[in-house]
């Protein structure tokens, strides 16, 4: 309960300070339509909060895109086969391959999503791993941002910081505690920075959730203070515009921080 509890606090003095923080949320490794997705769209609904669904283009069920669309989802281009290619570190490309050969298959990689209503051409590198030669060919794709891993928002990428998942000896729920300790952490450096539109992403990955995850997941987006004072800017928003809170600011939910 304590961590609860810490990030109730934290938020508070957020709150004190005139300031919103900016979260976003991306779930990773989509490619069909499963009975995990669909409780995942059932978890946005009823957060009402948009969602980035990075989406591997090789073989993409074609049925996705109709299940999507009623939905806050805007689609992200996944690698391309989400094959490992480099051995340790894991990586869709290989660091020597030609940057115009990357450049190619990013492309065609693309135009596997042209059924997604709601899609933008930001990449999204398997395993987090972006090479010089990935860098070149993205220069190349028409790709027009990145999404990566834990680093600083700039024009051209913003990454996700909250892994609800830890991946040694398999994927599970890393914890109550530590995940709600990192957000609490995350938004305590900005604030203290007063860095306050520097965006936090949340990072699922639906296929791997084990039941506490899932449980997890809910109790954060409906978790009542968050839900008021929290700005949820959509993808293209967020992509196109940096990371200004203000750019993001919608009205407020009702109810105060205590």
């Amino acid at each position: 309960m304590f961590g609860w509890w810490g990030l109730r606090a934290e938020l508070a003095q957020w709150s004190r300070a005139g300031q919103r923080p900016v979260l976003w949320w991306r779930d990773d490794d989509a490619k069909t339509v499963t009975p995990e997705l669909r409780r995942l769209l059932v978890c946005l609904t009823r957060a009402d909060a948009p969602l980035c669904l990075a989406v591997i283009p090789e073989s993409v069920d074609p049925e996705l895109p109709t299940v999507l669309a009623p939905y806050r989802v805007t689609v992200l281009q996944h690698g391309f086969a989400h094959l490992n290619g480099a051995g340790s570190p894991a990586a869709e490309f290989s660091p020597a391959e030609d940057p115009d050969d990357v450049a190619a298959r990013l492309a065609d990689g693309w135009s596997r999503l042209n059924g997604f209503r709601q899609r933008l051409p930001v990449y999204v590198p398997p395993w987090n791993t972006l090479t010089p030669n990935v860098v070149a060919g993205l220069a190349m794709s028409g790709h027009r941002a990145v999404s990566a891993w834990n680093g600083p928002a700039r024009p051209g990428r913003v990454d996700a910081h909250l892994d609800l998942l830890r991946w040694r000896g398999g994927p599970r729920f890393a914890g109550q505690d530590k995940v709600l300790g990192r957000l609490t952490g995350l938004l305590g450096w900005r604030r203290r920075r007063h860095r306050w539109g520097e965006p936090i992403g949340l990072l699922t990955h639906h296929l791997d959730h084990d039941e506490a995850a899932w449980r997890f997941l809910d109790d954060l987006l409906l978790f009542e203070p968050l839900q008021t004072i929290a700005l949820w800017p959509d993808a293209a928003t967020l992509f196109s515009r940096g990371a200004r809170a203000a750019e993001f600011a919608r009205p407020p939910r009702q109810g105060a921080l205590n």
